[in-house]
């Protein structure tokens, strides 16, 4: 039962996407795809999607704005679940030279779910 709705709402996200290609909708497509167990060549492709979404939203960012750290974090994890493994490296660095204790926490625990999903 719970499949089934997971293969509905993935068809309807898929309509949804072509219609307003957003980053929200590119995320929650990726994150259905994992759910319903797609080949990891398709989950990478759909992480290296995401990463050239973030990439562009680095662009018209400030470096001084809080919301750079977090795309920028969300850019490297992206590159790390499209297959690139040499980003974990730069992941642990982004963390260790991260002050903020709470961005910390929660880049950590990012980072170790990734870790998780990958092995």
């Amino acid at each position: 039962m719970a499949l089934e709705m997971y293969k509905e709402a993935y068809e309807l996200n898929k309509r949804q996407l072509e219609k307003i290609p957003s980053q929200s909708n590119l995320f929650k497509h990726c994150e259905l795809m994992q759910i319903l167990e797609y080949p990891k060549n398709d989950l990478q492709n759909c992480q290296r999607r995401i990463a050239e979404s973030i990439k562009e939203e680095l662009n018209k960012i400030s470096k001084d704005d809080q919301a750079y750290a977090y795309a920028e974090w969300d850019y490297l994890l992206a590159m790390y679940k499209s297959g690139h493994n040499e980003y974990k490296g730069k992941m642990e660095k982004f963390i260790k030279s991260t002050t903020d204790e709470t961005m910390k926490f929660q880049f950590q625990s990012s980072y170790e779910m990734a870790i998780e999903r990958n092995n």
